[in-house]
C-alpha cells in the first residue's frame, strides 16, 4: 500500500478521525485532497491553482527508537513473521494451530515527544532535496509548500 492509500484509509475514511491544524478554508482543503497523487520524495504531491503542496507522511510512537525504527514495531514484525511461518508450514497439515507470543517493551510520554521531534526534524532536513526534486520534474514557476501527515 502506498503512502497516499495509507493516509486515505487511516485518516480520511468515515470511520477515522484526523486532527488538523491549518488556517485554510474548506475550499482550499478540498482542492488539496482532490488533487493528491503518489510521488516519491516526498510521498505525495497535490497540484492546483498556482501551487504545489508536497506532503510527507510519517508515523511515530512512544517506544524506544533504534537505528532500525520503533522497537515495538520491530518486535511486532518479528512475531508476525514467526506466526506467518507457522501458519504456512503447519496449518494445512494440522487443520488448526495455536500460536502465542508477546511483546515486552516500555513506553513513555517523554519517548513519544522525543520520537516525534526526531522524525519530524529528519523530514524537515530533507526539504531542500524534496524541493530540488519537484523543481526538476515540474519547474520553478509554481509556489511550493510542504505539509506533513503525522
Amino acid at each position: 500500500m502506498n503512502e497516499l492509500q495509507r493516509i486515505v484509509s487511516k485518516y480520511l475514511s468515515k470511520e477515522s478521525k484526523a486532527i488538523t491544524y491549518s488556517d485554510f478554508n474548506q475550499d482550499e482543503v478540498n482542492k488539496l485532497f482532490q488533487n493528491m497523487g503518489i510521488y516519491e520524495r516526498p510521498d505525495i504531491l497535490s497540484m492546483y491553482d498556482n501551487k504545489i503542496v508536497a506532503i510527507e507522511h510519517f508515523e511515530f510512537d512512544s517506544y524506544k527508537n533504534t537505528r532500525k525504527g520503533s522497537n515495538f514495531k520491530i518486535q511486532d514484525n518479528i512475531i508476525e513473521q514467526k506466526m506467518q511461518k507457522e501458519i504456512n508450514s503447519h496449518l494445512k497439515d494440522k487443520g488448526e494451530i495455536m500460536i502465542h507470543d508477546q511483546i515486552e517493551n516500555n513506553s513513555s510520554l517523554r519517548q513519544y515527544y522525543d520520537n516525534f521531534r526526531k522524525v519530524l526534524l529528519s523530514h524537515i532536513d530533507n526539504i531542500p532535496e524534496y524541493k530540488e526534486h519537484i523543481i526538476s520534474d515540474f519547474g520553478d514557476k509554481k509556489e511550493i509548500e510542504f505539509w506533513f501527515f503525522c
